[in-house]
């Protein structure tokens, strides 16, 4: 099932070979420390990565570290104060678009998409968001805002609502058909991506683990050329102790139509139903694809169930004895592993 956002429809698109690469970043290369000494922003530390904070932060708050499996990753932290003048006080670790990537891109190559990994970490006691957005000289234009304690990811984007023109918080998630936070699993590595389409100014969000795909009209883009991504963090009152999250596998591409991942392809390819169930579920395709494995788990990450199939191309699980909640169905194919939503009861 693919969710509906908040004043959305459905987009569904399809991979492309000729994308343009603007920037691309895996952290590897860079050394373990300090990103930038400067926390004005006027002077780059490590490849053109720059950091600004208008008070209260240190250029401690922006590293590349080292992680387990992972190689490098950048890590952005939120300063702890208790004074008011810092615990709103805002963070920024940011790069600039080569010169002309944007202007120059291929004709047709309307769609900047933006791609990342991030640790969604444990609930802290840290009361602070954390976003990563692309910005026009003028605005902020759209990107995802992340809240640690809650583990809620929400699209970022600013939207003309009832007259309003403002910046918004867009509910990704669903229940009951209609738009709900999407609570995030704990402990867990997530690759999202979005995509700001120039020529409809729509934005399109993609969580592919959890199915969630969708997209939102903002307001007019028409003066509003990227320069730059950004990955800050926002202490919001009462805050008093940091928190750090942690990016990865970080990529800016202009392409020409939205881009789906290979499981996004696969995903598209199968159907669940009925959904939400009851007790017995029917997982198939029309297109004969036999299914090796289905994996289920929580929204927490944890595996619940294991089947272990003789590919076949249609098959019924009966789920009754699960608690009911939301469920993710990674069902193993020779295509590829197609992620699906299901609702129990």
């Amino acid at each position: 099932m693919k969710t509906k956002l908040l004043f959305a429809s459905l987009l569904l698109g399809t991979q492309i070979s000729f994308a343009q690469q603007i920037l691309n970043e895996d952290f590897d290369s860079y050394t373990v420390g300090n990103v930038a000494s400067d926390l004005t922003g006027a002077t780059a530390g490590a490849s053109g990565w720059k950091i600004f904070t208008a008070a209260g932060g240190n250029v401690s708050n922006f590293k590349f570290a080292a992680e387990a499996s992972k190689g490098n990753v950048l890590t952005v932290t939120t300063p702890s104060s208790a004074t008011t003048s810092q615990m709103n006080n805002a963070g920024y670790v940011f790069k600039d678009f080569p010169a002309n990537a944007w202007t120059g891109r291929t004709s047709g190559n309307n769609i900047l998409r933006v791609e990342y990994e991030f640790y969604t970490g444990t609930e802290p006691a840290s009361l602070s968001n954390h976003r990563n957005f692309t910005a026009s000289a003028n605005n902020l234009v759209a990107g995802y805002n992340y809240d640690p304690k809650t583990r809620i990811l929400s699209g970022l984007t600013r939207v003309n609502y009832q007259g309003q023109v403002g910046l918004y918080l867009i509910r990704l998630g669903q229940q009951g058909g209609n738009p709900a936070d999407l609570v995030l699993p704990a402990d867990t590595w997530v690759k999202v991506y979005y995509q700001i389409d120039y020529s409809t100014s729509k934005i399109n969000y993609q969580v592919p683990s959890l199915s969630v795909s969708g997209e939102i009209q903002t307001v007019s883009l028409a003066n509003d050329a990227p320069v730059e991504v950004d990955f800050s963090t926002l202490g919001l009152t009462g805050n008093t102790v940091g928190n750090t999250i942690k990016y990865d596998n970080f990529t800016v591409s202009a392409v020409s139509s939205t881009v789906l991942g290979v499981h996004d392809a696969v995903s598209s390819k199968f159907n669940l139903y009925p959904n939400p169930v009851n007790d017995v579920v029917t997982i198939s395709n029309n297109e004969n694809i036999g299914m090796e494995q289905v994996m289920i788990s929580d929204l927490n990450g944890r595996t619940v169930r294991t089947y272990e199939l003789n590919r076949q191309a249609e098959i019924q699980l009966n789920i009754s004895d699960l608690n009911a909640g939301i469920y993710i169905f990674n069902v193993k194919t020779k295509e590829g592993t197609a992620v699906k939503k299901v609702i129990k009861r």
